[in-house]
């Protein structure tokens, strides 16, 4: 993602990446990896029910990044009788990378791609029990995320679930307006769980869950 603030020009995934894959001390940086992931923690556990009855559960994370909530959206879904896999796809090779190191110890229960969400032809069709998609750029991407989207409902199941998190309301909103035909909203508005903003970008302010028709 690339931002412009106060007339200069940040990419802010790679920011992110950078801070990660170095090791670098986060802690006065808005990206501090134990807190956001903790923060996601408990925003699922606000939110998101875990009570779909699927033996064999499909998450797709669309644009995962180096997806820091692999785990915690693994755990939160697991039960003791049933199997996840969550596949996460991404058009960053660096991050992609990343996370199939982060995440090695899961064998065949994580997969990241490296691939361009607006073509999931490679899905089967009615497929992803769960689709998630952290900050779509849905209101500045000149119909990208529009088309991913798409790509997405086409592929999610009946009664499965769709998690969105924003950092605007308007992002929010925007998205609320695409889904509504095809989804009953469960929860839309501010998430109590984010951080509070102190600057221009702050993650996972807003959430959309929702199920499908």
């Amino acid at each position: 993602m690339i931002i412009d603030i106060a007339g200069k020009v940040v990419n802010l995934e790679a920011v992110l990446l950078q801070g990660i894959v170095q090791g670098a001390e986060l802690e006065r940086d808005l990206f501090c990896r134990d807190e956001e992931i903790s923060r996601y923690n408990q925003m699922l556990q606000m939110y998101v029910s875990c009570d779909l009855s699927v033996d064999n559960l499909n998450i797709l994370n669309i644009g995962c990044g180096i997806c820091l909530e692999a785990t915690v959206l693994y755990n939160h879904f697991k039960k003791a009788d049933n199997s996840v896999r969550l596949v996460g796809i991404d058009m960053h090779v660096e991050a992609i990378e990343y996370a199939q190191q982060q995440y090695v110890s899961f064998g065949e229960n994580m997969n990241f791609v490296c691939g361009d969400a607006r073509e999931l032809d490679w899905f089967v069709h009615d497929f992803v029990d769960i689709v998630v998609m952290s900050h779509p750029e849905i209101v500045y991407s000149n119909g990208t995320w529009k088309k991913i989207v798409s790509e997405a409902m086409k592929v999610h199941v009946a009664g499965g679930l769709w998690l969105n998190t924003f950092y605007f309301e308007r992002e929010m909103d925007t998205m609320h307006k695409i889904i509504a035909p095809d989804y009953e909203i469960i929860f839309k508005g501010k998430n109590e769980h984010a951080r509070e903003v102190v600057s221009f970008f702050c993650p996972h302010q807003y959430v959309i869950v929702a199920r499908k028709k």
